[in-house]
């Protein structure tokens, strides 16, 4: 996939790695090796007792396939393996280089360096793989993908707004010319005509204004999302103080005594 394909998915909601639904997180979670023994086996039992009996041996195939896809759901390495594909949603982030608009530019690299302070805090958590953002992989994900979408339309409409600052004449402009023009029309069918080109160019200049406050609304979307995925850190980090210091005991230990005996000791 290349650059221009990938941001054509991205304008319209497709990140380059999604959340994978159940259906296809099942299959993922199969483990091949005990799978291919086990369908195996009861391929080489099919054979061995299909020609003796009167079922069709696809049904048997069918029914072997249902009991090994039992089998591994009854594995919980196959649960903890199916909630792990399940979670991991973490979409790719684009280059900040890709974008022309130093606003987006700026909120993407602020993406990215959200991102590796949930690492940090994550790696530095006393819970170990339990710490505050395990289960939130998903829903961190899901915040993730609209703002790269977001990036991406905002990004889109800036380019288009700074194609049409470049125009000769501005919209506004352009309609007075064609005003004056219809005005000094030498006959009615020419003032119609310069009246239609008026309108027109009234129309622009409306679809430019309703881009720019369209322009506006992306970068404050996208600026909220940022701001939420810059504050989870530090609420993880701040949640686990607040536990830690809740389980701990010697917090609330009176050292007045200890204090007291420590002071003595300028006096012996």
């Amino acid at each position: 996939m290349n650059r221009n394909e990938r941001k054509n998915r991205e304008l319209i909601g497709d990140t380059s790695t999604r959340a994978v639904s159940w259906t296809r997180a099942a299959g993922m979670a199969v483990d091949p090796v005990l799978f291919g023994g086990a369908l195996l086996v009861a391929m080489t039992l099919i054979l061995t007792v299909a020609p003796l009996s009167h079922v069709p041996a696809a049904v048997l195939l069918l029914a072997a396939s249902v009991v090994v896809l039992c089998s591994q759901a009854a594995r919980p390495a196959y649960w903890k393996k199916l909630r792990a594909i399940r979670e991991d949603s973490t979409p790719r982030l684009p280059d900040p280089l890709e974008f022309r608009d130093p606003s987006v530019c700026a909120l993407v690299q602020r993406l990215d360096r959200a991102r590796q302070a949930r690492q940090r805090a994550a790696e530095h958590s006393p819970y170990g793989a339990h710490h505050a953002l395990s289960g939130s992989g998903a829903a961190v994900g899901e915040l993730e993908r609209r703002a790269i979408v977001v990036a991406a339309r905002a990004e889109l409409v800036s380019g288009f707004l700074a194609e049409a600052a470049d125009a000769p004449a501005c919209p506004e402009s352009d309609a007075a010319r064609l005003r004056s023009a219809q005005q000094a029309a030498p006959c009615a069918q020419a003032g119609t005509a310069y009246e239609r080109a008026a309108s027109w160019s009234i129309e622009r200049a409306d679809a430019i204004h309703r881009l720019e406050a369209r322009r506006a609304t992306l970068i404050g979307t996208l600026e909220h999302l940022a701001a939420i995925l810059d504050a989870i850190p530090a609420k993880a980090t701040d949640l686990e103080l607040r536990r830690l210091e809740e389980g701990d005991q010697l917090l609330g230990v009176d050292v007045t005594q200890a204090e007291t005996e420590l002071s003595q000791l300028d006096e012996v």
